[in-house]
């Protein structure tokens, strides 16, 4: 377990294995981590750099981006990394601060490519199983399963043509009638492959209409074991209360999972063992992140509403590897794998697999995380 506390000074880091305790503390200042941490995350969860260096090869902006994430990872996980190989540890547990919530470690290059970014060795290609850790006051509130149920859900909407009934006028709901259609026409086969995978009854394959709130808390009221959701989510920035995974409307549901439901009126009552958000932005929220504070983000409202382990999103989901990677990932779950090494597995072979192309580049990839809470 690896506690990371962002100062104006400088980033302490506190490690703890088996065998006792270390502390460690970053050379650069915490100002300049954060600031190399938010030059490396906007410039690998954005296609445009990745499309100018396709177009004309090395430009200033991935540059710079992966010198500071080759800096990040000696500063940050490098000494953490090298402890894990030495005492064959299982998996690395982290528990992120401030800006650091939203550092991809595993997209953390170890070893910059020689000649080409597509040759870069990251973190994930070492296949480490790494668990990014919160805790929460609330979480004194939630009541774990007492058995953890066999039945998983699979929730998948692609067809947003026809409108739910909440925020009419809003800009960017996904189901208004008169702006253009947000479809993801990828979703039903994702969501088809993986209820295959999981062995999912068929009436726990909800797809569009069916893929509802109140369709989803009716199959979790006595606890689940694996539930996905496939949908769109919005991040609400300026009040990330007010974020959401967008599911349909119906009965006298909304069809909106806000972070401020999931907080209050369903703490916890969402009893799932593993929830994956395949979605946007699901493990992101304030950028203005005050120094102490945690994020507000879906992922971490989840486990308040009774989640015990959730696989997230740091930036958009890609329909082209999001499919692949989470297919590798659910066959290692069902052969009872844990949810990080799984994870960790996914993303190896999808790298070997994809190796020396342009589907390497962490904007991907990179923005799967484990997370899992404890009180």
């Amino acid at each position: 377990l690896v506690a990371y506390f962002v100062g104006v000074d400088s980033v302490w880091m506190v490690g703890f294995t088996k065998n006792g305790g270390e502390i460690a503390r970053s050379i650069k200042t915490g100002v300049e981590v954060v600031s190399k941490c938010k030059t490396v995350v906007r410039t690998i969860s954005q296609i445009g750099p990745l499309m100018v260096y396709c177009r004309f090869g090395a430009n200033k902006a991935i540059d710079e981006s992966y010198s500071f994430s080759n800096d990040l990872y000696n500063e940050l996980f490098k000494k953490w990394h090298e402890k894990y190989k030495v005492d064959k540890l299982e998996r690395i547990y982290l528990m992120p601060n401030h800006y650091l919530n939203y550092l991809p470690f595993a997209a953390l290059v170890v070893r910059q490519g020689d000649g080409s970014i597509f040759k870069t060795r990251y973190v994930a290609h070492e296949g480490i199983p790494i668990c990014y850790f919160v805790t929460l006051p609330s979480f004194s509130a939630v009541e774990k399963p007492e058995s953890e149920s066999n039945r998983n859900v699979v929730l998948s909407r692609s067809d947003y043509s026809k409108a739910a009934y909440y925020y009419a006028n809003a800009e960017h709901n996904p189901d208004l009638p008169k702006g253009s259609v947000l479809n993801l026409p990828g979703t039903t086969e994702e969501g088809r492959r993986i209820a295959r995978l999981l062995k999912v009854a068929k009436g726990d394959f909800l797809v569009d209409d069916d893929a509802s709130e109140v369709n989803l808390l009716s199959r979790i009221k006595d606890g689940a074991g694996i539930v996905h959701i496939a949908s769109h989510a919005h991040l609400v920035k300026e009040n990330p209360l007010k974020s959401y995974v967008v599911l349909r409307a119906g009965g006298d549901e909304d069809g909106k999972v806000t972070i401020d439901e999931l907080l209050n009126r369903y703490r916890g009552k969402i009893k799932v063992g593993l929830l994956v958000l395949s979605a946007c932005n699901t493990n992101r929220g304030e950028d203005n992140i005050k120094p102490g504070d945690d994020i507000t983000a879906l992922s971490n409202a989840f486990f308040v509403s009774g989640a015990r382990s959730v696989v997230a999103t740091q930036w958009p989901a890609s329909d082209d590897s999001f499919p692949i990677i989470m297919s590798r990932f659910y066959s290692e779950v069902m052969n009872k794998i844990s949810s990080d090494k799984s994870l960790a597995n996914a993303l190896q072979a999808y790298l070997e697999e994809k190796k020396d192309t342009i589907m390497n580049y962490p904007v991907f990839w990179g923005n799967i995380v484990s997370i899992v809470g404890g009180q």
